[in-house]
């Protein structure tokens, strides 16, 4: 196996599993691949698996919804008293080829007793399930997969594969409102995470393929591999570069092939025909953007206060989704349009047969029924939801804005079209696979140019009163930051206390302004606080204002250093992070800033440079590469051990510490600045894992010490002299 090759496997371990790994890892070894070369042929399998995956769970829901559909109407005729129940199920038949009556589903058309006992008895199948086996699969999942990425290096466990399906498709064929795109993405996330800890995957490796599981997920089940592609990269992963798109675009391209396999290559939505009318629909689709928007923040906001409201309920866990289903089911007593999925009823919007009332009515209520879904427990995606609330409010305000102006805008349906992608794009944040997606289901590129104003319109009115999406908002609750990036991440993982001066020159607010120029002068510092006679922080002396007052003849004999010195404006204490400070730094457009304890007590305890955390950052970066990267090499007793590949031309070495470092702390070395290297541990007399530690910048060096530094040669051999 080549040297790239290696950095994405960890240990086999023991085992068949290991002996198994071994042999291919054997048979890479002989044919040399590359790690590109590795990680797009598992990329490949993955989209297979979440192919078959897709369609495996299309062909579940089918199943168990005309299971329901069957067993409540053999129900209606015990009790109604059809001729025959094979006459009831012909009824159901009828009902379900005329056009779904309405778009309504079939479950709807049972009398109320039995549609909201149905409804009812899919929450109490659902909960013990998710309660008891996976609660990774309550809910939309998305988020869910998102977290898994962020904080467990994309680790999902194996078993949410089948309780995901298997609680989706119950819910979902017994009328709960949500989508099926949610539970696609969270399983084929699930099949990624899987393959990639049977390979033993490196972590960073192991998000790419559960990305290339979302892809696929979402290709197979809309038939749309560019947004697939653009919802892992967008939502999921957050990262565009080349190696993590090749994996994700092979992935999604499989499981597109194997969805043409079983099912026909046609768009989700037929016979769209509408086009951009005039230039005085750039204020109606803009219009429809703000609109759609604020109905998306609606939207999130719901969900999310009544899934507060379920869980600081006192009802037990395992009957709250039937309490939700039983409410949903209540409103399908007179709206049956807002039971599952909804496709139906979106096409009506589409061809424009639904009125104004009508459209209005199935937006908030079905907005209502998926909040009550989702809140209570029932697992499902939001994604069907949020295209349906969107194809009907986009079709309410085309009704009204057609019929006001006839002659300069597109018919009603077109409206729904954009309304679709407008909804969906403002409630999670991915305006590009929204715009994709739409094109993708549709395969209508006239409408492109309204779909991308609406998008980004809704989207900008949406983050302008929300900054988290639909998916972010549940992990943000937990303190789970998704959007920050991996700078961001590192500098909030940082704080002041790891990287200040606490030596800083302190001027005494009474102190003369001789003594001042002679504190200043014998500094390299270009800026000094000021404390008061208990050591509290109240100004600060730049060296440019003694250089102002020395040109003042005689000036320098009446002042002290309370008038010269400018009230202190700024400061940060030693558990602010280093990406508070940073902002703190731009707003003041300085490059020094005071430490206090406390914004209670200002006692000045230190300085904090930007250079010094500019070094921080770039050793941990430095850091987590040298110590992430990990990759099997052959050791001489024929075992597997475990090593680091760091960057080209960079080596490790274990050093003494100089006779004129001891006493020193790492900071005021500055080993980095001065000599190119960065110390990743500091090994104290004696020996052992024990002695060893990550090293502390404020904390001196003893005789003895030894570093493990990482550089160039050239760099860690002139440090040794």
């Amino acid at each position: 196996m080549t040297k790239h090759s290696r950095s994405t496997l960890k240990k086999p371990g023991r085992g068949a599993q290991a002996a198994l790994l071994r042999v291919l890892y054997g048979a890479m070894d002989r044919l040399r691949l590359s790690e590109t070369a590795f990680i797009v042929g598992m990329a490949a399998f993955v989209g297979l698996a979440a192919g078959y995956g897709g369609v495996a769970f299309r062909e579940m829901l089918e199943l168990a919804r005309r299971f329901f559909c069957d067993a409540a109407w053999y129900l209606k005729y015990v009790s109604v008293g059809f001729d025959s129940p094979e006459a009831a199920l012909a009824v159901r038949a009828q009902i379900e080829s005329v056009h779904m009556l309405g778009g309504a589903n079939p479950l709807g058309f049972l009398s109320w007793p039995f549609l909201i006992g149905v409804c009812a008895f899919g929450g109490l199948l659902v909960a013990p399930m998710v309660f008891f086996l996976a609660r990774e699969a309550k809910g939309h999942g998305v988020p869910e997969v998102m977290d898994a990425i962020a904080r467990r290096g994309g680790l999902i466990r194996v078993r949410v594969v089948l309780v995901k399906a298997v609680a989706s498709v119950l819910s979902i064929a017994t009328g709960a409102s949500v989508g099926s795109e949610g539970p696609i993405v969270q399983i084929g996330s699930a099949i990624g995470s899987s393959v990639g800890q049977f390979f033993r995957v490196a972590r960073e490796r192991m998000t790419i393929l559960v990305g290339c599981g979302a892809a696929g997920g979402i290709a197979v089940i809309f038939n749309a591999p560019i947004a697939g592609i653009m919802f892992a990269l967008e939502v999921i992963l957050g990262d565009f570069t080349v190696g993590t798109l090749s994996a994700v675009v092979i992935s999604a391209v499989m499981a597109t092939v194997v969805r043409h396999v079983y099912y026909a290559d046609e768009p989700v939505f037929h016979n769209m025909t509408y086009e951009y009318v005039s230039i005085y629909e750039v204020g109606t689709y803009m219009l429809l953007g703000l609109i759609a928007g604020l109905i998306a923040l609606l939207y999130v906001r719901m969900v999310y206060k009544l899934e507060d409201a379920f869980d600081d309920s006192r009802i037990p866990r395992l009957l709250r989704p039937a309490l939700g289903g039983a409410l949903v089911g209540v409103i399908a007593v007179f709206f049956p349009q807002v039971l599952g999925v909804g496709y139906e009823s979106i096409d009506l919007a589409l061809t424009a047969q639904l009125g104004l009332g009508a459209l209005v009515a199935l937006a908030l209520l079905k907005l209502a029924a998926t909040a009550l879904s989702i809140g209570s427990g029932a697992s499902g995606g939001i994604f069907a939801p949020s295209l349906f609330i969107g194809a009907m409010t986009g079709g309410a305000v085309g009704m009204v804005v057609h019929t006001l102006f006839p002659e300069v805008t597109a018919p009603t349906g077109a409206y729904a079209l954009v309304g679709m992608a407008a909804v969906f794009a403002a409630a999670t944040h991915a305006p590009i696979t929204a715009i994709l997606i739409l094109f993708e289901m549709t395969l209508d590129y006239k409408v492109i140019l309204p779909v991308m104003l609406a998008v980004i319109m809704a989207t900008m009115v949406k983050r302008a009163l929300m900054t988290e999406s639909i998916y972010t908002l549940k992990l943000a609750r937990k303190g789970v930051r998704i959007h920050a990036g991996r700078e961001e991440t590192i500098m909030k993982s940082l704080c002041v206390r790891e990287v200040m001066r606490a030596d800083a020159v302190k001027i005494r607010h009474d102190m003369p302004f001789n003594e001042v120029v002679e504190i200043v002068l014998s500094s390299p510092e270009t800026m000094f606080f000021v404390v008061d006679s208990e050591g509290m922080l109240k100004g600060e002396i730049s060296l440019h204002t003694v250089k102002d007052i020395l040109q003042e003849q005689g000036l320098d004999l009446l002042v002290l250093a309370d008038d010269v010195m400018t009230p202190a404006q700024t400061f940060v204490t030693p558990d602010t992070t280093l990406a508070e400070t940073m902002r703190r730094f731009s707003a003041r457009h300085t490059d020094v800033l005071p430490v206090v304890e406390s914004k209670q007590n200002p006692r000045f305890v230190g300085v904090l440079s930007r250079a010094v955390i500019i070094d921080a950052y770039n050793r941990e970066i430095l850091r987590q590469s040298a110590l992430g990267i990990r990759y099997l090499r052959g050791g001489s007793d024929g075992r597997t051990v475990e090593a680091v590949e760091l960057p080209v031309e960079f080596i490790t070495r274990e050093i003494s510490i100089p006779q004129g470092f001891v006493g020193m702390t790492l900071q005021q070395l500055d080993l980095r600045t001065r000599h190119g290297v960065t110390v990743l541990a500091v090994r104290h007399p004696g020996g052992g894992p024990q002695g060893d530690e990550m090293p502390d910048p404020q904390k001196p060096l003893t005789a003895g010490d030894r570093m493990v530094v990482v550089g160039r040669v050239d760099d860690l051999n002139r440090l040794e002299d």
